[in-house]
């Protein structure tokens, strides 16, 4: 079992990547082409990732020279990084003492004090694949950390010691710590694995990893995990789904096309065939997955189908091929396990406990040392206060009683002021969620009809399916194949526009259930354009639903090349909301009024401005607003809208959240009779 655990724990901590071929020539050219050091540092990073697939041995060639210049540059944090992985490359290749010199070195530098915080630029943090959230060094520095943690636990795991669980544990910690999902899927699926003899509860975290990684597009658990999902299956009996997602994994690890994940999922395939005595099979893909592990240098993959072949031919008497193999066995084994590995392994972590030893002791002394002298620092100026205190005794008891006296004062003031702080607290709190729930009945009708259209795409495009898999049955039991590739792909096709408009409809009620929960403040990338047409949409709609006779005209004039910008959606939406609705009612009050040849319109743009912030414009052709109530329309409880139509705190609110949530502008242009703009503008920064 150990076996089978090791094959996906490796596949799932290399990872995949798109097209490597020419993934490597695109870098290659580009390594040619760069000007400066920083530059080559990080494609040399990538290169030596994209390595890890094919050979391991160029594999470490290149991230010697990323580990080489990140000392050249002094970014120490990225030295570690480069020397974890290359113990885990040395790990694959079987070298265990020289993976542990390394991956405790590289642990070492991240844990020390540090002599500078030097950090890349987060545009070259963004070419290695580092999560946008994690550009300062606190946050990249752990992301290195769990990375160089995977590495440890894994060379730990294969050499039997404890600290197993213990490594994958801090990893997950680190994961939720620093928010990177993608650093918590690997212990999830060590959940599953640990559990494999479980097969329901197994297929649960294998099942939920697998979710997680398509959620955010994480190619490289896909394949592996669609085979670990295989094996729990195997080990319920259900051997139609183990070979249905053995299938899968193929499929996915081709089209990913690395040798090192192709050569363990042709090793399976062999396992499942020779086990349902399909010999012939069993062997073709025992010797393909042999071959890839000789052309990516992974003695692991070499040994294991190995001994699927010699097993297969020691079974059936072939003495001259099982000769053969034999010897190309005993090279591998060789080169990768003797005694001699053994005891430079232990040598060289004794040597670590020793040296942690010696440090811990060195840290004792120097901290007892340093607390002697405190004590007598502290010694020293209590002699010099009783000497001080002696002398002024009579004044200081005079200076204790007024003390005391300001004292009682400013307690009962502060008391006073807390009291009235957190009423003021609660009573805001009370007004912005009464406006909130106010805003939320108004958008429930808008998501009533905004969900319905992405709803019949769903229920279309299902009925649809029905009827091509029975028209695919047909097909099949008449053997005409070109007609069922036909098919598949339709069915391929339409999935994918059942999965976009299940996607949009599950957007547009996280929109809801976003608006109607309190914020938590976090800022994070947002497109306003998309804002800016949920909220314009879902407006018009709400006002209809609850006035058939509404109509208006509403446009969106979106600036195509506008930038995600930080903020806080559900607080921004608010504003939006607020404003489109505000900009109906004006232009709906105004149509009743019959006014010949008038039409209500109300137009939302969005631009990036020439100082570099982002502006969203609301625009209406309504009566406009009186000079003489231009400076009250943001004073909390002002409205002009009839008894029982506005809580007058919309704008206040909007105003609030502009101004001092986001650092922004929001002004108002209105000319009585022409219509109103109120304009919102929000730093990138």
């Amino acid at each position: 079992m150990k076996k089978l655990i090791l094959i996906t724990l490796t596949l799932l901590l290399f990872g995949h990547a798109l097209g490597q071929t020419k993934i490597l020539d695109s870098l290659n050219d580009a390594l040619r082409n760069a000007k400066n050091d920083t530059l080559k540092l990080v494609l040399f990073r990538n290169i030596s990732f994209e390595w890890s697939f094919i050979n391991s041995d160029s594999t470490l060639k290149y991230v010697s020279e990323y580990t080489r210049l990140a000392k050249k540059l002094d970014y120490e944090i990225n030295v570690a990084d480069g020397l974890q992985i290359e113990s885990r490359n040395y790990t694959m290749i079987g070298n265990y003492p020289r993976a542990l010199e390394i991956i405790v070195e590289a642990k070492r530098l991240i844990e020390k004090e540090k002599k500078n915080n030097k950090v890349l630029p987060s545009r070259y943090l963004r070419m290695m694949d580092v999560p946008g959230n994690l550009t300062s060094y606190e946050q990249y520095s752990q992301w290195v950390l769990g990375n160089s943690l995977l590495s440890y636990w894994l060379l730990y795991w294969i050499t039997d010691k404890k600290e197993v669980d213990s490594a994958i544990n801090k990893v997950y910690e680190i994961a939720h710590r620093i928010n990177a999902p993608d650093l918590a899927i690997p212990p999830i699926i060590w959940k599953g694995l640990k559990n494999i003899d479980t097969p329901d509860t197994a297929l649960f975290y294998l099942k939920k990893a697998y979710q997680q990684g398509a959620e955010l597009n994480n190619f490289k658990t896909l394949g592996p995990v669609q085979e670990a999902i295989a094996w729990a299956y195997f080990n319920k009996g259900d051997y139609e789904n183990e070979i249905k997602y053995l299938r899968l994994g193929l499929r996915t690890n081709l089209r990913l096309g690395d040798f090192r994940d192709i050569g363990w999922t042709y090793y399976k395939l062999s396992l499942y065939f020779m086990r349902n005595s399909l010999e012939d099979s069993a062997i073709y893909y025992a010797r393909k997955s042999w071959k890839h592990a000789v052309k990516g240098s992974y003695p692991d993959i070499e040994v294991a189908a190995l001994e699927q072949i010699v097993g297969f031919y020691k079974n059936n008497s072939q003495i001259d091929s099982l000769n053969k193999y034999l010897i190309f066995l005993v090279d591998v084994i060789k080169r990768t396990t003797n005694a001699e590995r053994i005891r430079q392994f232990e040598n060289v972590e004794n040597n670590q406990q020793i040296l942690a030893r010696e440090l811990l002791a060195e840290k004792v002394k120097y901290r007892t040392r340093v607390k002697i002298y405190l004590l007598l620092a502290g010694l020293a100026g209590i002699l010099a206060l009783t000497v001080f205190l002696y002398r002024n005794n009579r004044q200081r008891k005079k200076a204790n009683v007024q003390l005391k006296q300001q004292k009682l004062e400013v307690e009962t003031q502060k008391n006073a002021a807390e009291q009235a702080y957190n009423q003021l607290k609660n009573t805001q709190a009370q007004l912005i969620q009464s406006e909130k729930m106010a805003s939320l009945g108004e958008l429930t009708a808008g998501i009533a009809h905004e969900i319905q259209n992405p709803l019949n795409f769903v229920n279309n495009f299902s009925e649809v399916n029905r009827e091509l898999i029975i028209e695919l049955k047909e097909e099949l039991a008449n053997g005409n194949l070109e007609e069922v590739k036909e098919i598949a792909g339709d069915l391929e096709q339409n999935e994918e526009m059942i999965s976009h408009h299940g996607k949009r409809a599950d957007a547009i009620v996280k929109g809801m259930l976003q608006h109607s929960r309190t914020s938590s403040g976090q800022k994070e990338p947002t497109d306003l354009n998309l804002l800016a047409d949920e909220y314009l949409r879902l407006s018009y709609h709400g006002l209809r639903a609850k006035d058939k006779s509404f109509h208006a005209d509403f446009n969106l004039e979106a600036d195509p090349d506008l930038p995600k910008i930080n903020v806080v959606p559900q607080d921004i939406g608010r504003v939006l909301l607020n404003l489109i609705n505000n900009a109906f009612f004006a232009v709906n009050e105004r149509s009743k009024k019959g006014e010949p040849g008038y039409k209500p319109a109300v137009t939302v743009t969005t631009r990036l401005t020439a100082n570099s912030q982002q502006l969203i414009a609301i625009k209406d052709n309504g009566p406009g607003i009186p000079d003489e109530i231009k400076d009250k329309i943001f004073q909390p409880f002002f409205t002009t809208k009839p008894t029982g139509q506005g809580t007058g705190l919309g704008l206040s609110l909007s105003y609030d959240i502009v101004i001092n949530g986001h650092s922004g502008k929001l002004t108002v242009k209105s000319e009585k009779g022409e219509g109103t703009e109120f304009i919102v503008q929000l730093p990138i920064n």
